[in-house]
């Protein structure tokens, strides 16, 4: 298996490449939504799963990202599930935090 550092690419390099595609195309949007929703559901005897009706779309690459770091695909890559519900809400946090503070701030009166 590959490995970033055979690049001369350390996480951080990827982290920021999928903080300005998120910030860029509005994700940090519905990854609210997906924070909140994984945070509700920690349930230990259950994952967490979400179906995507449409394949091939950055949303959808982004949950399979998500589901690859925190979860698992099984038998289908079109829809996985997460099974470290916490830690992948922490995750969206740092990587949506600036973009909510800035959309927080234009939203008060």
């Amino acid at each position: 298996m590959m490995c970033a550092n055979c690049f001369g690419l350390d996480e951080s390099t990827l982290f920021e490449a999928l903080t300005n595609i998120v910030w860029y195309d509005g994700h940090y949007v519905w990854l609210k939504e997906l924070r909140d929703e994984l945070i509700e559901h920690n349930d230990p005897h259950r994952f967490f799963t979400k179906k995507f009706d449409e394949w091939h779309t950055e949303k959808h690459t982004i949950w399979m990202l998500l589901v690859g770091m925190f979860g698992d695909w099984g038998t289908s890559i079109r829809i996985g599930w997460i099974d470290k519900p916490i830690e992948c809400a922490r995750f969206i946090e740092e990587l949506c935090k600036e973009m909510w503070e800035e959309e927080d701030g234009q939203n008060e009166p």
